[in-house]
């Protein structure tokens, strides 16, 4: 049977990571990092990719604002599915709030519009609207 995770040797941090080796067991992997001083054993499930609504990548929406005003800043990024929470959450400090949320969309314009709906709900919920 085929082991199901991929046992990957590193060394470093940063800008200085770098892969060593790539390896089937942890026994084999743990062999190789006595060979490697400071190094780590870092495990990986193989073939593992998350459920996803078919022809949308998952992103990472953010929005600025002023307390009591309209977000000013927006932006979204493609990102790894669990980088963001679906829910959203924000982060209020002097007199802005920052809310950061993750969702599925098609594109970038797509993803713009899905972050504005999920800002305007959010908000709404939190000033007990909804």
């Amino acid at each position: 049977m085929t082991s199901q995770t991929a046992y990957v040797l590193t060394k470093g941090s940063y800008s200085d990571y770098k892969v060593i080796g790539v390896y089937s067991t942890k026994e084999l992997a743990e062999e190789a990092k006595t060979l490697w001083p400071c190094s780590s054993v870092e495990s990986f499930p193989l073939d593992d990719i998350p459920e996803h609504p078919p022809g949308m990548f998952f992103w990472t929406g953010r929005a600025e604002a002023r307390i009591g005003a309209e977000a000013t800043k927006q932006q979204v990024y493609k990102t790894a599915p669990g980088k963001a929470s679906l829910k959203g959450e924000d982060v209020s400090y002097r007199n802005i709030v920052v809310f950061r949320v993750g969702f599925w969309a098609v594109d970038e314009d797509h993803a713009f519009k899905i972050l504005q709906d999920k800002y305007h709900q959010h908000m709404a919920e939190k000033a007990g609207l909804v």
